[in-house]
């Protein structure tokens, strides 16, 4: 499993080095999944999390904790994945979210 981010599709002023390195996770992941088929391969985007200093430092003057997700509950939806339930592949974990029940 690898830790993906919007920023690997979205191209966001001065997280260029970032973005680049989560898009080159991404692939890595599909080519992987793709040379190794018996082998389940992630790349997750847990979403903007609130009470972390890198989304503090991204967004300011954020003002929304009800958009932004708890960390612990972004692992928590991680689960399906760590048992190997769903195909290879890219992940949100606000896709994740109708996955796990909460």
């Amino acid at each position: 499993m690898l830790i993906s981010s919007d920023a690997a599709v979205t191209g966001y002023p001065g997280w260029g080095l970032y973005g680049a390195s989560k898009a080159a996770a991404d692939q890595l992941a599909r080519v992987l999944a793709e040379e190794e088929p018996a082998i389940r391969v992630y790349a997750v985007d847990p979403g903007d999390m609130m009470s972390t200093a890198m989304h503090a430092a991204a967004d300011p003057d954020a003002d929304r904790p009800a958009d932004l997700l708890d960390p612990a509950t972004a692992a928590a939806r991680l689960d399906p994945l760590l048992r190997g339930e769903l195909p290879s592949g890219r992940y949100a974990a606000s896709e994740l979210s109708t996955v796990v029940s909460s």
